[in-house]
Order: structure tokens, then C-alpha cells, then sequence
């Protein structure tokens, strides 16, 4: 049975060796422009082209029961060809789906974020990277909506 200052140790050990490894967890090797959409409603499919508009880095979006989509498209290079390829983006967001080549792919969620990421942070995009045709992303992103007690509030 370990004593507080020993359970104190072990942690404080533990949480230094999670800020050693976490930098280490993916090597970044590239990164996509994307277009966004804001809705006030929710799509069962990854709306078309058209709806979209460009999206620089920095752009907020906010507001009860907004919707954000963001799509991009990813031509594997060469030097990445046969890898596994993870998506981790850069969002801050509470909850969104991922979809690929216009399939619902995965998940991400951030709302228990401690420090850089939350439960789900990213995704396998492929465990065998090709080059001969692009990659389709789409991310659904949900603003928030205002229920008292369900999430922080400004």
C-alpha cells in the first residue's frame, strides 16, 4: 500500500513521462487548406461543393446550434506512400465526425481536453497511404448549444 507522498511521486513521475512521450506520439509530415460551411442544421451526408467557401486559419465560428463543415482534399506524396496516415486537426471544437471519400469515418472529441487533445484527437486515415488518388476529408463540427450544466459557459 503506497503512502500519499508515494502515490504524489508516482503521479508526478507518470505525468512527467506523458509530457516526454506526447511530442513524440506523430511526427507531423504535412497539412490540408480547407473550405468551410456553417449550418444551423444538421446534414446526414457531406454537403456538395458548392456550399463551401474559403476557410483561413484562425476563422471562429460560434453560436447556439451552429454547425460548421470543413472539407479538403489530400493527394498523397510519394515520400508518404504505403504509410499509415493519422488526421489530427487543429481545432478548437467540442465535438465533430469525420468523413472520408463522403463515408462517415470516425470521430473526434476534444471537450476533455486536459492539455493539447481529448479523448479522441485523431484519426487513422489509411493504414497503407496511395498515391494515385486523393483523400477526401470532411469534419462536422458542432458549435454548442445552452443547457445549463452540460459544458462551460463564457
Amino acid at each position: 500500500m503506497f503512502t500519499e507522498r508515494q502515490t504524489d511521486r508516482v503521479l508526478g513521475k507518470l505525468k512527467r513521462l506523458e509530457e516526454m512521450l506526447e511530442p513524440l506520439l506523430f511526427e507531423k509530415v504535412d497539412e490540408m487548406e480547407m473550405e468551410s460551411f456553417l449550418t444551423d442544421g444538421s446534414w446526414h451526408s457531406v454537403p456538395e461543393a458548392s456550399h463551401f467557401t474559403s476557410c483561413p486559419k484562425g476563422t471562429v465560428y460560434e453560436g447556439e446550434g451552429i454547425y460548421v463543415w470543413l472539407r479538403g482534399s489530400y493527394r498523397v506524396p510519394q515520400r508518404l506512400r504505403g504509410q499509415a496516415l493519422f488526421l489530427w486537426p487543429k481545432v478548437k471544437a467540442y465535438e465533430g465526425m469525420l468523413w472520408v471519400d463522403g463515408k462517415p469515418y470516425g470521430n473526434f472529441a476534444s471537450k476533455f481536453a486536459a492539455n493539447s487533445h481529448g479523448n479522441h484527437y485523431c484519426d487513422l486515415i489509411t493504414g497503407n497511404a496511395e498515391t494515385d488518388k486523393p483523400i477526401e476529408i470532411a469534419i462536422e463540427y458542432y458549435a454548442h448549444h445552452f443547457v445549463k450544466g452540460t459544458q462551460p459557459l463564457k
